[in-house]
């Protein structure tokens, strides 16, 4: 079962990715469901604890109430595709959600820092990959100029 990184440390992954089309049953205890099964969820097996999302859907196919949600995942298909960081940044800024946002799929190690400079603040990392590299990543750089979902103040504006 994948690993977890989250607040900068290594934890165990209680939560299991439905795939897509896929809705809980009443043994489902943590369970993360494509936002396009979440209404039937809702009517079928309770509320579900939380979604996720590929980076090709959009802010508009999420639930209205972000707020009752503990946890939503954003799929990365393959590494090279950017669009996860922009869905990160209007999750946390322009919906306001506060809760776990959490990268899944095929990201980097070395795209860890900037995934939690977009609002990622959980990585969940394959069995396979080492995790005391994706780690040092997360905090290589101590100072950041740009204003962004992790720090929305600038360098400037933060010395005083």
């Amino acid at each position: 079962m994948p690993k977890l990184i989250k607040q900068d440390e290594c934890i165990d992954n209680s939560w299991v990715t439905l795939d897509k089309g896929v809705s809980p049953n009443e043994n489902t205890q943590t369970a993360l469901i494509h936002v396009s099964s979440y209404q039937a969820s809702l009517e079928t097996a309770g509320k579900p604890m939380g979604i996720w999302l590929d980076s090709s859907d959009n802010l508009a196919s999420l639930p209205s109430d972000l707020g009752s949600l503990a946890v939503i995942a954003i799929n990365f298909p393959v590494f090279m595709d950017g669009r996860g960081f922009s869905l990160a940044r209007q999750i946390r800024e322009q919906r306001d959600y506060r809760g776990e946002l959490r990268a899944i799929g095929n990201f980097m190690a070395d795209q860890v820092f900037y995934l939690k400079r977009c609002g990622f603040d959980c990585f969940e990392v394959a069995d396979d990959v080492d995790l005391q590299t994706h780690l040092k990543l997360i905090t290589a750089f101590r100072d950041t100029y740009q204003a962004a979902a992790d720090e929305p103040r600038p360098l400037f504006r933060r010395r005083g």
